[in-house]
């Protein structure tokens, strides 16, 4: 979620099943001073209930976050934070392979400035 949370920077949340309807869980509240900064799309997840996504879609730079559950709790990272070079503008959603790597694309930058397919190994 873009904006909400603590510090309206967005969360991370979870829907669960309740038998009747749905329950709303927030996984994680992301800190920053602007709103845009937030997550933007749907969170990947890997063999080991890790979660990747992407931050601050609306500017130029945005960065992919991974979230680690330990101790009952969520701690995020940042994986990489994009330059012009490597992609402008990450519209969403990330796959993950069976071997942790993380794949997605830019809809601008890159050699040519019309965006780029990326990856990043573990």
């Amino acid at each position: 979620m873009k904006a909400g949370g603590f510090d309206n920077a967005g969360t991370a949340f979870e829907l669960t099943r309740d038998g009747v309807g749905w329950d709303f869980h927030t996984l994680y509240s992301f800190t920053g001073t602007n709103p845009n900064d937030g997550p933007w799309g749907s969170l990947a997840v890997d063999s080991a209930g890790n979660l990747y996504g992407i931050r601050g879609t609306s500017i130029p730079t945005p960065v992919v976050f991974k979230l680690t559950h330990a101790d009952g709790g969520w701690t995020s990272s940042v994986l990489h934070a994009s330059t012009i070079a490597d992609g402008q503008y990450i519209p969403g959603t990330l796959s993950v392979d069976a071997s942790g790597n993380v794949y997605g694309t830019a809809i601008a930058g890159g050699a040519h400035g019309h965006g780029t397919v990326w990856e990043i190994t573990p």
